[in-house]
């Protein structure tokens, strides 16, 4: 099969681009051709003020983009178009284009940027839902993006733009949704069901699991206010001699370290660290914290601790409460509430036989839904069904937790 794939790069590297690298390598590693069109929003980000603002306002629907994604299409005549994200530089002109050349195009859904300036559903320190149901001045009146009603007025045009010309409910053959809870949103924005399917992402290699564990827990990802670190590290403030371990970075990491050094917490901070040695953080840790604040749309820290044999404790919101079966691969607490998530790491640290049996649960739950091999079937499946719309994909589903 020949397959284009398309993606736009933020100017900080996310868990978006591990996903288009590993399904671009997935599809190559099974036969199929696979073509790459990439923009990043570094080509904004290097230019002077007048020429940026000019070209995020094009992000609304470019031009630029139409054509010469246009002449693409005609000289590699793909089968299916795999369109991944398109914020900013890139813009759903591509799915434009895909439309008029009469090509099949799949679009995976990474976070909320259909239905939220910011793309996340957070303002305030909480989840924010007010412009999910079509009124968008919310995110502009709070600067919900980047801080700034300007930036957020370019972003908002883009959705609100491509709402009313059609590009989301008739430009698009095929949505993935990562998870149920995703789907169930865009389907109350206006999205048909019929064309959303659930397929989870992957973790590959596999890293396997180790025999010797270490005592500690450990949190993986960015240290931003909506991954719920502060809240983490008040509930570590109840959890006595627990060792911590927080792999990565972001902006909030100054101020985590100072209140540890505050508090005297037993905890140690890794900085980024490359992606193989995130995995040995993962394979030698007794548990995960995954505390997010905001509605994940996924959870690649899970399903690679699910891979590693590691149980986590997870809010119990989003797509955390599908990925996370409660009692059977970890536990999970009242989203912002510390004392219930010391309550869940004290009851899961201190039980040596739940300990285990939730680290073997989850490991089982990534070999039989989280594997390379699993998603490529699903993948091709979704393909197939585009090129062939009379044959709809099978359903790929993640069962809601108990």
């Amino acid at each position: 099969m020949r397959i284009l794939t398309a993606h736009n790069y933020y100017h900080y590297p996310g868990g978006e681009d591990v996903v288009f690298a590993q399904e671009r390598s997935l599809l190559e590693r099974h036969g199929h051709e696979v073509f790459i069109y990439e923009r990043s929003n570094d080509e904004l980000e290097s230019r002077s003020l007048l020429p940026r603002i000019l070209g995020a306002a094009a992000s609304v629907w470019s031009r630029t983009t139409y054509s010469e994604f246009s002449q693409l299409l005609r000289r590699l005549s793909p089968d299916v178009v795999h369109v991944h994200n398109t914020f900013l530089a890139m813009s759903p002109s591509v799915f434009s284009a895909c439309k008029d050349a009469r090509i099949p195009v799949v679009h995976t859904i990474h976070n909320y940027r259909l239905l939220c300036a910011n793309s996340a559903f957070f303002r305030n320190g909480g989840p924010c839902e007010k412009c999910a149901g079509g009124n968008r001045w919310h995110g502009i009146a709070n600067g919900c993006y980047r801080s700034s009603r300007v930036a957020t007025s370019i972003a908002t045009s883009t959705i609100a733009y491509n709402w009313q010309r059609g590009t989301w409910t008739d430009g698009i053959d095929r949505y993935i949704a990562p998870s149920h809870f995703v789907r169930e949103k865009l389907i109350s924005a206006g999205l048909p069901g019929e064309r959303i399917t659930v397929k989870p992402h992957f973790v590959e290699p596999d890293p396997g699991i180790i025999d010797r564990r270490e005592n500690y827990a450990v949190f993986v990802g960015r240290l931003s206010p909506e991954k719920g670190t502060t809240i983490m590290l008040k509930a570590w403030q109840k959890l006595g001699d627990v060792p911590l371990r927080i792999v990565g970075d972001g902006p909030e990491r100054t101020e985590l370290e100072a209140l540890c050094r505050q508090e005297k917490l037993n905890v140690q901070f890794t900085g980024k660290l490359p992606r193989t040695k995130v995995l040995q953080y993962l394979q030698r840790a007794r548990l995960l914290v995954f505390p997010s604040i905001t509605y994940e749309s996924f959870g690649m820290g899970i399903i690679e601790a699910f891979a590693c044999g590691v149980p986590v404790v997870a809010s119990d919101h989003g797509a955390m409460r599908e990925l996370v079966q409660h009692g059977h691969t970890g536990l999970r607490f009242r989203p912002m509430d510390v004392d219930d998530l010391a309550r869940s790491v004290s009851k899961l640290w201190s039980d040596e036989e739940l300990l285990a049996q939730t680290g073997h649960n989850a490991r089982q739950e990534f070999e039989r839904r989280y594997t390379a091999e699993a998603n490529y079937r699903a993948l091709i499946e979704i393909y197939e069904g585009v090129q062939n719309a009379h044959r709809p994909p099978a359903a790929v589903t993640i069962p809601a937790a108990a």
